[in-house]
C-alpha cells in the first residue's frame, strides 16, 4: 500500500541535493491524481505566451529605467491600468516602433508618420515630433528645457519625476493617446488633429475624475474584522509563515465558537515547501484536518489567501502547483455535513496570523485545547471586544 510520501533515500541516490529538494517540494495528494506537466510561472499551471514572454524579459534584461522614484510615480497614477502599463512599456523600450525592426536589419520605412521626418524611435515619437510638442504646449507642458546627458530613458526619468502629480497624469495620457493616434494613422491612414487629440484627452480626464469620485462614495469597506459564526457552527482561521531561505513553513489554525472563544489551536511545521502559495494551501489543509480530527460537522474555514480560497470554490480543473493540496482539501471536505471556504482581509485574520508568526521556532506539531500562547489569547480577546 502506498504511503503517499516520496521515497527520500531512493531519490537521494539518483539526484543531487538541489534536485532532491525540488522533487520533495512537490506535494503528493492522498487521493489518486494523474500526473501532468505544470507551468509554474502561471497561477493556473497552464502555459501562456504572456507568462513566457515575462520570463524571457526577466532572463534577458534590456535597457530600461531602474529608478524606483520613476516607477513609484507611474504606479501611483490615478488612471486605468492600461495607461500605467503603457508607461512601463515606454520606459522599457517595448513599443513596436519602426526603429526597432530597423536595428534588426529589417527593411522598413523608418519615417515618423506624423511629421514625415526620419526617426521612428520612441524618443522622436514622444518628445521630438512636432505633433507631440504642440500637444505639450496646449497643456503648458514644455519638455525641451531639461538637459540630460545620456539616452532617451535618462531624459524620460528626469522629466517625469520632476512633474507634479497632475502633470504626470497629463503626460501619461498624452503618451498613450499619441501611440493610439500613431497606430491609427499607420494602419487606417486617419490623422487626428492636435485640437481633436487634446479635446479627447481633456474629456477622458474629466470622465476619469468623475468616475473616481463616484467610486469613492460607493466603494465598500470590506470585511476587516473577525465575525462570529452561528451558534451551531465553528469557524477556523488559518495562516502560514513561510521561510524562503530553508523552504520551510508553519501552519497556524485557530478554532472559535459563536462567542469568539478559542476551542482549540494548532501549529504544524512543513518542510520542502516550494513557495508562499503552497504554504497557504498547506495551512488550509491543516485547518480542515483539525476540524475533521475534532469531529466538527458544520465548519467555516477562513483565510487571507485569495488564491487558495478561489481554487477551493472553483469547479474548473486546476493544473497549478498547489493542485494536489487543493484536491486533498476537497476530499477532506466530504467528511462534514456543512463546510465553506471564505476569503477575509488580514485584519479579520489576526489571530491565526499571530499564531503562525509566533511559532516559527517550533520543531513539531503543537496542539492546544485549553490555554493558548498569551499573544494569541490577546488577539482573540481584541476580536471579541469588536463583536
Amino acid at each position: 500500500m502506498s504511503s503517499k510520501q516520496w521515497k527520500y533515500e531512493v531519490i537521494q541516490e539518483l539526484f543531487d541535493d538541489d534536485y532532491v529538494a525540488r522533487i520533495c517540494s512537490i506535494p503528493l495528494p492522498r487521493v489518486d491524481l494523474a500526473d501532468e506537466i505544470v507551468w509554474k510561472y502561471e497561477g493556473s499551471g497552464c502555459y501562456s505566451v504572456k507568462s513566457g514572454y515575462r520570463l524571457l524579459q526577466n532572463l534577458q534584461p534590456i535597457s530600461s529605467i531602474s529608478s524606483s522614484d520613476f516607477y513609484n510615480a507611474v504606479w501611483s497614477l490615478d488612471f486605468p491600468s492600461k495607461i500605467k502599463i503603457h508607461m512601463w512599456r515606454v520606459a522599457n523600450n517595448l513599443l513596436p516602433t519602426f526603429d526597432n525592426p530597423q536595428r534588426r536589419r529589417l527593411a522598413v520605412n523608418n519615417i515618423c508618420p506624423f511629421c514625415q521626418s526620419i526617426g521612428g524611435a520612441v524618443a522622436h515619437l514622444l518628445r521630438d515630433c512636432d505633433f507631440v510638442c504642440q500637444l505639450m504646449r496646449v497643456f503648458q507642458l514644455p519638455c525641451d528645457h531639461i538637459a540630460v546627458s545620456g539616452s532617451w530613458l535618462d531624459w524620460l526619468e528626469a522629466f517625469f519625476v520632476r512633474l507634479s502629480a497632475s502633470n504626470r497624469r497629463l503626460v501619461a495620457m498624452i503618451y498613450w493617446v499619441v501611440w493610439f493616434s500613431r497606430n491609427k494613422l499607420v494602419h487606417e491612414e486617419y490623422k487626428s488633429s492636435v485640437h481633436e487629440t487634446s479635446s479627447f484627452i481633456k474629456a477622458f480626464i474629466r470622465e476619469q475624475d468623475s468616475v473616481s469620485v463616484l467610486n469613492d462614495h460607493a466603494r465598500p469597506t470590506g470585511i476587516t474584522r473577525w465575525e462570529a459564526p452561528n451558534l451551531s457552527v465553528v469557524k477556523i482561521n488559518f495562516d502560514s509563515a513561510f521561510n524562503l531561505q530553508d523552504r520551510s513553513a508553519i501552519s497556524g489554525a485557530v478554532v472559535r465558537n459563536s462567542e469568539g472563544l478559542i476551542l482549540a489551536a494548532c501549529v504544524v511545521p512543513n518542510s520542502n515547501v516550494s513557495d508562499a502559495f503552497m504554504a497557504e494551501a498547506l495551512a488550509c489543509k491543516d485547518a480542515v484536518q483539525v476540524a475533521k480530527d475534532m469531529r466538527f460537522s458544520e465548519v467555516i474555514i477562513e483565510g487571507d489567501s485569495l488564491t487558495v480560497v478561489k481554487k477551493l470554490n472553483s469547479t474548473i480543473h486546476d493544473s497549478s502547483i498547489i493542485a494536489p493540496v487543493i484536491v486533498d482539501i476537497k476530499d477532506l471536505a466530504k467528511s462534514f455535513s456543512s463546510i465553506s471556504f471564505h476569503f477575509v482581509r488580514r485584519g479579520a485574520n489576526k489571530v491565526a496570523h499571530t499564531l503562525a508568526r509566533g511559532s516559527r521556532l517550533v520543531q513539531g506539531p503543537c496542539f492546544w485545547t485549553g490555554s493558548v500562547p498569551s499573544e494569541v489569547a490577546a488577539a482573540a480577546e481584541a476580536d471579541r471586544r469588536d463583536l
